[in-house]
């Protein structure tokens, strides 16, 4: 068994993820860590014994800390193997996917491109949103996570499964571009990204006028209280602010 296992992911996640761990290994010695700086501080005491698990988690591990591992790290992503990178619920609404899923995967030096070694899907409808999405795609990851948390504790390399990474690697300025509306949009397309985009202080969708940016207003009429979701944020289908 692992003696300790460093567990990387945002504070929504790290308790419930503790408690699935627990469950398999009752005395595991968990460190959660949420920045590249903490995981660096974390490192300079040592890395042997441990294991590294990522979850959800938007931070790259540098190499250095990859290879001082006894063992493989790994990573769950909230996205099947045809959408590597950032958002993929969001470039899946987008590309018109008529099904999503996630994968777990062995950390590389590059973002999404380790030897994959879980992978669950389902179809999804096609009129479906980013926020329904997302919820689906959490409950399957932490599915996954349950699954495969038995060989997490122990010492032995996690088996490849026969899947592969496909698709291009999506990063934020793919998503900010798809948040901005275009001279011209068709209705049948500003629907489609409002699907896949959501609405939120840090993703709705906008227009550049003379190179000033606006954001679009979705509520209903002249009383705020219509729209009452037009300031949350969801993570995972999970609202944070």
């Amino acid at each position: 068994m692992s003696e300790e296992i460093l567990l990387l992911t945002e504070p929504v996640e790290a308790e419930g993820l503790k408690t699935i761990l627990r469950h398999s290994a009752p005395s595991i010695v968990i460190t959660h860590v949420v920045t590249r700086a903490e995981l660096g501080s974390v490192a300079v005491a040592g890395l042997a014994g441990k294991r590294l698990i990522g979850f959800c988690t938007p931070v790259i591990v540098p190499k250095e800390i990859l290879d001082a591992l006894d063992g493989p790290a790994y990573n769950f992503h909230p996205g099947p193997p045809n959408f590597p990178g950032l958002y993929p619920a969001c470039f899946a609404i987008k590309s018109r996917a008529d099904q999503f899923g996630v994968t777990a995967h062995e950390m590389w030096e590059n973002v999404d491109e380790g030897p994959i070694v879980g992978v669950d899907r389902k179809d999804i409808p096609v009129d479906i949103d980013r926020l329904h999405l997302e919820t689906l795609s959490h409950a399957m990851i932490v599915g996954l996570f349950e699954r495969l948390v038995p060989a997490l504790v122990g010492n032995d390399s996690l088996a490849h499964v026969d899947e592969h990474w496909s698709g291009r690697v999506t990063r934020q300025a793919d998503f900010d571009a798809i948040c901005e509306v275009p001279p011209g949009i068709s209705l049948e397309d500003l629907e489609l990204r409002y699907r896949a985009v959501g609405q939120g202080p840090e993703h709705s969708l906008n227009v550049k006028i003379h190179g000033v940016r606006f954001n679009l207003d979705t509520g209903q009429g002249d009383n705020k209280s219509d729209n009452k979701s037009d300031d949350k944020v969801y993570v995972g289908g999970r609202e944070v602010t």
